[in-house]
């Protein structure tokens, strides 16, 4: 092995994983905790995915994000965990050189989209608050299935260049201090110039640390601006309750992302094993964290969970069915009478047109008042719809009468000043009065 690891291979064919130096005697026990984070992270990322499926409540831009978010953990996880199992099972320590490149490009990659989907996830919290109107307009299936091809591709262009820039290079030692392969460890092997590789993985590295993190933070002063122009305490609290998922997983990437980093190029002196444990942290907790923000932060999901897997939580959905089918059976009694009171008033006006006489200033204000108050208290004390087609259509319903009155608003009745009549004085009428 040692003869290996000075031998110049300009394509060697095979590499050794150390696992984590220093701590060889302990590999056993080390792998109960990577086991239990990989069960964690296979298991709560596939539930996810399942409820998403199953609910078409949660049909929705958030959650297809959510979804490429689990996607993307359960292929970085499946790239490392199962490799950096059997070298602390079976001492397992060789690895190919193609395979070393491959899992290279899948670790690189799907970090890079994890990045991407938190960048794309700030956009739909920044429409959902700043642009709520817009919000069904905006992110439609098609936009969201466009954003998401989008960063797929960016991640997968971006590290695309990683195998074909390290496969160049001889390498004097072929021996990793590390359980899996990283763009960073296979460039210090090369004994060769490589600055080319180190310039393009800083490069890589701005692009998905530094250029998303600027479009996530100015999405979230935008956000924070419209928060707290909001007129109530509570309100302003609700609506940043429903950010507070997306910051714990920006942090959860984010932070470790950034120690690992900075380590891998500026921290020459630190321990070995450190090293391996910041980098495994920051590749297995955000996607351990990640099921379990959004399964327990999100009510949705968490409701749909309890429905799927508890009575208490059937009995919870059907009350919730009974109280949905309740409301719409309210709002359709309601348009139906302001049906009946639009068609009487039509049928009133019509019926003056055609005798010839014109409705009375005062009369054509009180009914078109009253029918304008009608209108305007039943939409409010409706209640939020779900999304139902039959809800969406009473919507499209509710938008239509309000823009009919506001084409043609209630006339207000002018208050004429008293005049005396001719003939007689002022004063002749207030000795009348008295």
């Amino acid at each position: 092995m040692s003869d290996s690891n000075k031998t110049d291979f300009t394509n060697p064919s095979t590499f050794i994983l150390l696992g984590i130096p220093g701590m060889e005697m302990a590999h056993v026990w080390i792998s109960i905790p990577f086991s239990a984070m990989y069960a964690i992270i296979t298991l709560g990322n596939f539930t996810i995915l399942f409820i998403i499926k199953m609910e078409l409540s949660l049909h929705g831009p958030m959650y297809y994000f959510l979804c490429m978010l689990a996607g993307s953990d359960l292929v970085v996880s499946t790239s490392i965990v199962p490799k950096m199992l059997s070298i602390f099972w079976f001492n397992s320590r060789e690895i190919d050189f193609s395979a070393c490149l491959t899992q290279m490009y899948f670790i690189h990659c799907a970090s890079a989209m994890e990045s991407g989907i938190c960048v794309a996830m700030a956009l739909d919290h920044y429409v959902a608050i700043c642009h709520p109107l817009r919000h069904s307009t905006i992110l439609t299936n098609p936009m969201v299935a466009k954003i998401g091809l989008a960063v797929v591709l960016c991640s997968g262009l971006l590290a695309l260049p990683l195998p074909f820039l390290i496969r160049q290079w001889p390498y004097c030692r072929t021996i990793i201090p590390e359980p899996f392969c990283l763009h960073v460890a296979m460039v210090k092997l090369a004994c060769a110039n490589t600055s080319v590789s180190s310039y393009y993985g800083l490069f890589v590295l701005f692009c998905v640390m530094g250029l998303d993190v600027i479009l996530i933070a100015v999405s979230y002063i935008q956000i924070l601006r419209a928060i707290f122009s909001l007129p109530t305490k509570d309100v302003r609290l609700k609506t940043l309750g429903t950010c507070s998922s997306h910051l714990c997983v920006i942090l959860a990437f984010y932070i470790p992302g950034l120690f690992s980093s900075l380590m891998y190029w500026f921290g020459q002196n630190v321990a070995v094993h450190f090293h391996v444990f910041i980098a495994n942290m920051f590749l297995l907790l955000p996607p351990m964290l990640h099921p379990i923000i959004y399964g327990v932060m999100t009510r949705q999901i968490w409701d749909s969970l309890l429905r799927l897997f508890t009575h208490k939580g059937k009995q919870v959905a059907e009350l919730q069915e009974v109280s949905r089918l309740r409301s719409i059976h309210a709002n359709e009694e309601f348009l139906e009478s302001i049906d009946v009171e639009m068609s009487k008033a039509g049928e009133a006006i019509q019926l003056q047109r055609t005798a010839g006489t014109s409705l009375g200033e005062e009369d054509m204000a009180l009914s078109e008042g009253e029918l304008w108050q009608l209108v305007t208290s039943g939409s409010k004390q409706c209640c939020t719809p779900t999304p139902n087609p039959s809800t969406v259509v009473m919507e499209n319903r509710y938008a239509a009468l309000a823009t009919r009155n506001e084409e043609s608003p209630p006339k207000v009745r002018e208050e004429k000043p008293c005049t005396p009549k001719a003939g007689r004085s002022s004063a002749t009428i207030s000795q009348e009065e008295t």
